[in-house]
């Protein structure tokens, strides 16, 4: 999940410590993320401190918008 890396970058982290924090392995990881489960999901907000939605990828009539760094939520484009 290509959003999950983005937000991970913009917090200064990598998916390998993804991995590591929710306790699989680095490829476990982009496997879990191709249909990943809610859990899962929830996991990864908590170590990234994001809500589940931002992590999420919207519809092409949508985008995540951000202020100085903070998201503001998903909004039509």
């Amino acid at each position: 999940m290509e959003r999950v890396q983005q937000i991970a970058k913009l917090k200064g982290k990598t998916m390998n410590d993804i991995a590591n924090h929710i306790g699989i392995a680095h490829r476990s990881l982009y496997s879990r993320l191709k249909s990943p489960k809610l859990t899962t999901l929830i996991q990864i907000a908590d170590f990234l401190n994001v809500d589940v939605i931002e992590l999420i990828e919207p519809t092409s009539d949508y985008a995540h918008f951000y202020s100085d760094g903070e998201w503001l939520g998903v909004r039509k484009k």
